[in-house]
């Protein structure tokens, strides 16, 4: 039976092992049970000030302690909002402003910057919260009042207008993210994470309360390895970690630097990686580094606690340009929605891209939706006869158009939404911005469910599977042409002596720049392009950089790039 409480992983699993280390970080290490008594003192410490349910900040490096004190905060009966000295100063006074929240708790790393926020709120160190002696029965109480729906943290994304949103996440929303992540990276007590996210973004939530949950082990990887990746793989080995969740952009960082060729990871039996588009060839190369490990390909956004999407893959030699998302988690659904609202279904029957162990849990299918009984597809044309050839030809330029899925991708693609009981309650103290992303749809025979609206376009494929397109706002009109800036990046991230690139459209001059990394050359990449692609998505300029701009998530700073054309 599922807990309805989040800290229900971290007490049963200390009570079952309390002397095995939970996480590790450069300085220090925290078994279950230091861990379950450090929360305990952090909630005792907060909970006599007499704030309930809500938010509190923690501006700390990331650390074991520092996870000591995010769940003290859930055991006050409060919820946590990360802060990190490397985040955006406008960024993090955004976010002070925005909770207006009466306390933070900071460690020696971060004490004299605290000082400099404007933070009108009381700020206490570390070790100020630790030196609370346990009131256990003021956390029963605070225990018994909670609710599954109760708001356990507020991760913020950046927002189109520059103010960043604050996705309100629940215990229960968390719960059945990580019962059913679990199961996809098949969990245990012998799992060995090792962490690459700040724990200010949910893409921690994989490693930390996975680890809660299993009993397993969480090293917290030193940020200055991913610049020295032989060094990485080596720490890697040193401890057995054999469990990773990478950002993809931290992946190629081995990729590109040719590491494969000094020293490969001998442990890692599972790698997932999301958050962007992996490049064909680099994922290539990993799985050939480590053949006996599962590659999982993770798809999902923050207002639905994370991932929603898993694919596993077995054999990359049939995959074209691009990774399916694949099938969604257990207690989510996915469901590609056209320009009026309505259901996409999967054209390709029979495809397995449904949840094959989990009912509740499916993309749209055909019987979704009213698209098949009433005629909103045309009817296909079907394949060629013997001896016969069919060819697509461009008005405008007199060329032939590959039959590469571009005209199948044409009809069946549209909007990602998400449902299921990892979607959050929307954004906090925003509500304009709630009802805009996060809407209620009436499918067939009556139903209306929530879903969020993520922006990205999606497609199924001819093998029945879903795949990421690029986001909406990535989708441009070129020369009389709809184009996904995303669809040009994955022809160029495959070509060999490409790392990784971006395209950035400039609407007043008309002109598609492909940026990228690599050892290719200018020439030659645009070369490729044009026997890749039709004549009207090749870039008019193609810029070879040292090294792309990067967000602090990992993910390339397209408006950086915006400012170089």
């Amino acid at each position: 039976m599922k807990p309805t409480n989040i800290l229900t992983y971290l007490d049963e699993t200390a009570a079952r092992y309390p002397d095995k280390t939970a996480f590790i970080g450069e300085t220090s290490a925290l078994t279950f049970l230091e861990l379950k008594s450090k929360t305990e003192a952090i909630g005792s410490f907060i909970a006599d000030k007499n704030i309930y349910n809500e938010p509190i900040l923690v501006f700390m490096e990331k650390s074991p302690e520092e996870v000591s004190a995010l769940l003290g905060v859930v055991r006050s009966g409060n919820f946590y909002v990360a802060l990190d000295i490397d985040m955006p100063e406008a960024r993090r006074d955004a976010i002070i402003d925005i909770t207006k929240a009466k306390l933070m708790i900071v460690d020696g790393h971060t004490k004299e910057k605290a000082k400099s926020l404007g933070f009108s709120g009381d700020i206490y160190s570390y070790e100020e919260a630790l030196s609370r002696q346990i009131n256990a029965t003021l956390l029963l109480d605070i225990s018994h009042k909670a609710k599954e729906t109760d708001t356990i943290y507020l991760v913020f994304t950046s927002g189109s207008t520059g103010v960043p949103k604050g996705v309100v996440a629940s215990h229960r929303n968390v719960i059945d993210y990580i019962e059913g992540l679990g199961k996809v990276l098949e969990c245990d007590e012998n799992t060995v994470f090792g962490n690459q996210a700040p724990l200010y973004l949910d893409a921690s939530l994989k490693d930390v309360y996975t680890t809660l949950k299993y009993g397993a082990a969480t090293y917290f990887i030193p940020k200055k390895l991913f610049m020295s990746p032989v060094m990485l793989i080596e720490y890697l080995n040193e401890h057995k970690i054999n469990t990773i969740c990478f950002v993809s952009s931290a992946l190629t960082i081995f990729t590109k630097l040719s590491t494969f060729d000094i020293a490969k990871p001998e442990y890692l039996k599972v790698i997932a990686f999301g958050g962007e588009v992996l490049p064909i060839s680099h994922l290539k190369q990993w799985m050939k580094a480590c053949p006996g490990a599962r590659f999982i390909n993770l798809y999902g956004a923050t207002e639905c606690t994370g991932m929603s999407c898993y694919y596993v893959v077995y054999d990359v030699e049939k995959l074209g340009n691009c990774i399916p998302i694949g099938k969604p988690l257990p207690d989510t659904e996915i469901f590609l929605m056209d320009e009026e609202g309505n259901p996409i279904a999967n054209p390709h029957s029979g495809a397995g891209i449904f949840s094959k162990d989990e009912a509740d849990s499916h993309i749209a299918k055909p019987d979704d939706t009213e698209i098949f009984g009433h005629s909103k597809i045309d009817l296909s044309i079907g394949k060629r006869l013997p001896n016969a050839e069919t060819f697509l030809i461009d008005k405008e330029y007199s060329h032939t158009v590959k039959q590469s899925a571009e005209t199948e991708i044409l009809r069946y693609q549209g909007e990602i939404c998400i449902g299921g009981t990892g979607l959050s309650s929307g954004y906090y103290k925003d509500e304009e911005r709630t009802k805009e992303k996060f809407v209620n749809y009436q499918l067939t025979g009556g139903r209306s469910i929530l879903l969020y609206k993520t922006g990205d376009i999606g497609y199924f494929g001819e093998d029945g599977e879903l795949y990421f397109a690029g986001r909406e706002d990535n989708q441009i009109k070129h020369r009389g042409y709809r184009i996904e800036l995303e669809e040009i990046e994955a022809c160029g991230g495959a070509f060999e002596g490409v790392d990784r690139g971006c395209c950035i459209y400039n609407p007043e001059k008309e002109i598609i720049t492909f940026f990228y990394e690599g050892r290719m050359e200018e020439g030659k990449v645009k070369e490729n392009f044009r026997n890749k692609l039709a004549p009207y998505m090749v870039p008019g300029k193609v810029v070879k950089l040292d090294k792309l701009p990067l967000m602090t998530g990992g993910k390339i700073d397209r408006k950086a790039l915006s400012k170089l054309i």
